[in-house]
């Protein structure tokens, strides 16, 4: 039928291969997107559980108020992934705020809950709602969370 062979693949590869395919078409260019889309793969790796891809948005030389360096707020982090199970974000960016061209700081909510194991469970969902001020740096070519706090937040925040 066609003049050229055709290849069937299941539908999370295509899925796959089109989010690929769209991001190198749009490699992010100003510092805000690229702090963006750091946000973005953060949510991603947080859904998906992965401690590596977490840690490779970390940067070497974090620190926070609290006094905790990379190593530790890795080892919070763990923590968190083995104590809930597919946990969903929904995150909301408040601003982002350039200080220099290699350095910003990020004001964001989210919306955290865990254990959703079936669309029948949407009902007894109930979220944790967070403020983080974050702190990124833009490293040999990549933005790095250099620094963060985090506290309990309302759902007014969330309005606006």
């Amino acid at each position: 039928m066609f003049p050229w062979p055709v290849y069937r693949f299941p539908l999370s590869t295509t899925g796959l291969l089109l989010t690929l395919w769209l991001f190198a078409c749009t490699t992010p260019s100003s510092p805000d997107q690229r702090i963006r889309a750091l946000i973005a793969a953060g949510e991603a790796a947080i859904e998906a559980g992965s401690l590596r891809q977490i840690g490779e948005l970390i940067s070497p030389a974090y620190q926070d108020p609290q006094g905790h360096g990379r190593r530790e707020l890795m080892a919070l982090v763990s923590m968190q992934l083995m104590r809930h199970a597919n946990i969903h974000l929904l995150v909301q960016i408040e601003h982002i705020e350039l200080e220099y061209q290699q350095r910003a700081k990020v004001v964001l909510f989210a919306a955290m809950a865990s254990g959703l194991a079936d669309v029948r469970d949407l009902g007894a969902l109930q979220a944790d709602l967070y403020r983080f001020d974050i702190q990124v740096a833009e490293e040999d070519g990549r933005w790095l969370v250099v620094g963060a706090q985090w506290r309990p937040a309302s759902r007014e925040d969330f309005s606006g």
